[in-house]
Protein backbone atom coordinates (compact mmCIF):
# COMPACT_ATOMS: atom_id res chain seq x y z
CA UNK A 1 0.00 0.00 0.00
CA UNK A 2 1.06 3.77 -0.64
CA UNK A 3 1.00 6.39 1.79
CA UNK A 4 1.30 10.35 1.46
CA UNK A 5 5.17 10.28 1.81
CA UNK A 6 5.79 8.24 -1.51
CA UNK A 7 3.46 10.42 -3.50
CA UNK A 8 6.39 12.57 -5.06
CA UNK A 9 7.65 14.40 -7.95
CA UNK A 10 10.32 11.67 -8.74
CA UNK A 11 7.44 8.56 -8.34
CA UNK A 12 5.11 9.77 -11.47
CA UNK A 13 5.15 7.13 -13.96
CA UNK A 14 6.06 4.03 -11.76
CA UNK A 15 7.62 2.09 -12.42
CA UNK A 16 9.01 2.46 -16.07
CA UNK A 17 9.23 6.32 -15.98
CA UNK A 18 9.54 7.60 -12.47
CA UNK A 19 13.08 8.25 -11.49
CA UNK A 20 15.95 6.30 -9.35
CA UNK A 21 14.89 5.23 -6.36
CA UNK A 22 15.79 7.31 -3.20
CA UNK A 23 18.08 6.17 -1.38
CA UNK A 24 17.78 8.33 1.74
CA UNK A 25 14.14 7.90 1.49
CA UNK A 26 14.37 3.59 1.17
CA UNK A 27 16.72 3.96 4.87
CA UNK A 28 13.97 5.64 6.70
CA UNK A 29 14.00 9.30 5.77
CA UNK A 30 14.35 11.56 2.54
CA UNK A 31 16.88 14.34 2.90
CA UNK A 32 15.85 16.26 -0.06
CA UNK A 33 12.23 17.17 1.25
CA UNK A 34 9.77 14.30 0.79
CA UNK A 35 7.16 16.66 -0.83
CA UNK A 36 10.04 18.01 -3.66
CA UNK A 37 12.47 14.98 -3.47
CA UNK A 38 13.12 14.23 -7.85
CA UNK A 39 13.62 10.56 -6.76
CA UNK A 40 11.24 7.39 -6.41
CA UNK A 41 9.99 6.41 -2.93
CA UNK A 42 8.23 3.84 -4.35
CA UNK A 43 10.02 0.69 -3.89
CA UNK A 44 11.52 -0.93 -7.07
CA UNK A 45 11.23 -4.67 -7.43
CA UNK A 46 14.41 -4.85 -9.22
CA UNK A 47 16.93 -2.03 -10.80
CA UNK A 48 16.00 -1.03 -14.59
CA UNK A 49 18.23 -1.91 -17.28
CA UNK A 50 20.07 1.36 -18.57
CA UNK A 51 21.65 2.10 -21.69
CA UNK A 52 25.30 2.84 -22.23
CA UNK A 53 26.54 6.01 -23.13
CA UNK A 54 27.18 4.33 -26.53
CA UNK A 55 23.86 3.21 -27.23
CA UNK A 56 22.53 6.75 -25.89
CA UNK A 57 24.24 7.74 -28.30
CA UNK A 58 22.85 6.04 -31.32
CA UNK A 59 19.81 6.38 -30.03
CA UNK A 60 19.97 10.86 -29.67
CA UNK A 61 21.23 10.73 -32.92
CA UNK A 62 18.16 8.75 -34.76
CA UNK A 63 15.62 10.66 -36.36
CA UNK A 64 11.96 10.72 -35.18
CA UNK A 65 10.64 8.50 -37.44
CA UNK A 66 13.05 5.84 -36.84
CA UNK A 67 13.16 6.25 -33.29
CA UNK A 68 9.45 5.90 -33.21
CA UNK A 69 9.32 2.43 -35.51
CA UNK A 70 12.45 1.60 -32.88
CA UNK A 71 10.69 2.13 -29.83
CA UNK A 72 7.02 1.35 -30.73
CA UNK A 73 6.72 -2.21 -30.21
CA UNK A 74 8.55 -1.96 -26.73
CA UNK A 75 5.78 1.09 -25.93
CA UNK A 76 3.08 -1.39 -26.99
CA UNK A 77 4.18 -4.21 -24.92
CA UNK A 78 4.56 -2.13 -21.55
CA UNK A 79 0.66 -0.82 -22.43
CA UNK A 80 -0.27 -5.00 -23.05
CA UNK A 81 1.38 -5.59 -19.83
CA UNK A 82 -0.16 -2.49 -17.43
CA UNK A 83 -3.47 -3.03 -19.04
CA UNK A 84 -3.81 -6.90 -17.87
Amino acid sequence: DLDESMLNPGSLGHPELCNRPCLFFAMGACSNGEASCEFCHIPHEKRAAHLDKRHRYVLNTLRLPKLSLLLMPVLEERVKAVDS
